[in-house]
């Protein structure tokens, strides 16, 4: 009797070891070496809840189609072209000069000398996002500014976790600055660097090698996510170069005359 018990043991993980996971359009079936979805057990070829004979109920095919149907996307930004205007906020902070606001200059400026930064920072308000969407991709066009020698450099984009302010100041005292978050409140890490007033984890490069170029950004739609309707955690990017140069590696800002080059972000959604 124990020997039976052992290849009938035997026969059901041979069964969940089935080698083609997923759902068959009827049952969630069994993955490899008997691997189910969260909540569910390998019995047979099914995955199960424990307790329950009945494999789970179908997926709605119509309910996925119609999710994939109404999918828009939606362009952040103070161009022509974008659907949601009166939205960002950039300015650069600079190491070298601390107690600077940069708010309503033309370029938002980044810039590594020696050990000296320059960062960019830079916010959308995406509040305009329907409550209950399903974000599923976001892209961050910036273009760069022609600079005299034309610099190549790489920017690491991290996000920030503190609140800070644009600022009204071009190259003079105020806030946002490298000191400065907001008016009264220090940044934890000085110039919003990581580890404390923006995340370690890189997000994505820019790979700057001449003037003129639009850079498309592709962010993680989870953390856009967490940005759409919330004021309490969207704080935006900051822009940290990594390689030194001469000169300055600068994007269009909001303010920029040339209001086709300013920067955007497109949200992809449902």
């Amino acid at each position: 009797m124990i020997a039976g018990a052992r290849i009938a043991w035997a026969l059901v993980i041979a069964r969940c070891s089935f080698s083609a996971p997923g759902y068959d359009g009827t049952h969630y079936r069994c993955g490899a070496d008997g691997v189910c979805p969260p909540g569910f057990v390998c019995v047979g070829f099914d995955c199960v809840v424990p307790g329950r004979d009945a494999p789970p109920p179908p997926i709605d095919a119509a309910v996925v189609a119609d999710a994939v149907w109404n999918e828009k996307t939606v362009v952040f930004g103070e161009t022509p072209g974008a659907d949601v205007n009166n939205v960002t906020s950039d300015t650069d902070v600079n190491e070298a000069q601390p107690t600077f606001n940069y708010g309503v200059n033309a370029d938002i400026t980044t810039r590594l000398q020696t050990t000296k930064h320059w960062n960019g920072l830079i916010r959308f308000d995406l509040h305009a996002i329907p409550d209950g969407s399903v974000i599923t991709a976001a892209t961050l066009r910036l273009h760069s500014v022609p600079t005299t020698p034309a610099q190549t450099a790489t920017v690491e984009l991290h996000q920030i976790l503190e609140a800070w302010d644009e600022g009204t100041f071009d190259t003079s005292p105020g806030a946002s600055s490298w000191l400065v978050r907001v008016s009264g409140s220090g940044w934890k890490t000085l110039g919003a660097m990581p580890p404390q007033s923006s995340d370690p984890s890189v997000l994505a490069q820019i790979i700057s090698t001449g003037p003129n170029q639009a850079h498309d950004v592709i962010l993680p739609a989870s953390l856009v996510q967490t940005w759409a309707g919330s004021s309490t955690t969207n704080f935006g990017l900051v822009l940290v170069p990594v390689t030194n140069t001469s000169g300055l590696v600068e994007f269009y800002s909001h303010e920029a005359s040339q209001v086709d080059l300013r920067p955007t972000l497109a949200v992809t959604y449902h």
